[in-house]
């Protein structure tokens, strides 16, 4: 068993992320895992490790695409739910995602009336951010986030790996947190202008402030 279960996608954000944790404010039992590349990676692997080590809260660590402008490049924040879109019907203005269209991904659990979104703890210390949508393949153009804005105006950030995450812990009862630091602007593949070593800088920092305090339970979104 152990108290908390870090889980960062991938072996490149874990070799800036994991050094720059401060040993120190760890909770006791704490592990770090690598949980995959992409939803169904992360998906799979998350259920495996959750029944593994049997934590009592997860925290999945990373970078993530901005949509909103609000989001400083470079920063950390924990959002307060997560979506994901491509599993439904369609594509762009067409698309229809699968509670629209009448079907159950999976029914997790009876209190959960919208597996569409998932609410999210909020660890103390870190700036709240909204919904973070979680895609298949990030965005490569301004035009492709503006068609997922259409249709998820609410989201204010993207990554590949999130609602995964959070569908598994939520199957297993585990609490979970996602907190993300902004690499870059979405749509913008041109990594010299992205600041992913500092945006992972950003999320051992805000980890270091907030893991002495307990994670409080997530409240459902609006």
């Amino acid at each position: 068993m152990s108290d908390l279960l870090i889980l960062i996608p991938t072996e490149y954000e874990a070799q800036t992320l994991v050094p720059a944790l401060p040993s120190s404010c760890l909770p006791p039992n704490t592990i770090t895992e690598i949980c995959g590349f992409g939803p169904v990676a992360a998906g799979i692997r998350t259920a495996q490790l959750l029944a593994r080590h049997g934590p009592r809260q997860c925290i999945l660590a990373g970078i993530a695409g901005r949509y909103s402008p609000h989001l400083e490049i470079g920063a950390a924040y924990s959002f307060s739910s997560s979506s994901l879109t491509g599993i439904g019907a369609g594509s762009g203005s067409e698309f229809r995602s699968a509670t629209e269209m009448g079907w159950k991904q999976w029914q997790v659990s009876a209190e959960i009336p919208n597996e569409d979104m998932f609410a999210l703890s909020q660890p103390k210390g870190i700036a709240e951010a909204g919904l973070l949508l979680t895609v298949c393949a990030a965005a490569a153009t301004a035009d492709e986030v503006r068609q997922r804005l259409n249709y998820y105006p609410e989201a204010v950030a993207e990554d590949m790996e999130g609602y995964a995450v959070a569908m598994a812990c939520y199957a297993a009862n585990v609490t979970v947190s996602i907190v993300r630091g902004i690499s870059n602007q979405a749509g913008n593949r041109d990594q010299s202008h992205w600041k992913t070593k500092e945006a992972l800088v950003s999320v051992a920092q805000a980890l270091g402030s907030c893991l002495r305090q307990p994670i409080p339970e997530p409240t459902s979104p609006e």
